[in-house]
């Protein structure tokens, strides 16, 4: 994976997390489209991401929706 899309891609995961819930909406709409453009970005791209980006408690419900998307969409 490149480098910009790596970033991008923590960097969206990041964003889920955020105390807003009108920009974690978008930042999970975006995340969305980017696994569906990329269709070569697997699970483990993404759960790699999650443990990197998001280490505090709260950043729970972000991780349920992105692993949510996984469970619905990748199946």
């Amino acid at each position: 994976m490149c480098p910009e899309l790596q970033y991008t891609l923590n960097r969206l995961v990041r964003g889920v997390a955020s105390s807003r819930v009108t920009a974690r909406k978008g930042f999970y709409a975006t995340l969305v489209g980017l696994l569906s453009a990329f269709s070569f970005l697997t699970v483990e791209d993404v759960l790699a991401a999650l443990k990197k980006e998001l280490h505090s408690a709260n950043s729970s419900k972000s991780v349920r929706f992105i692993l949510f998307y996984l469970v619905v969409y990748e199946t």
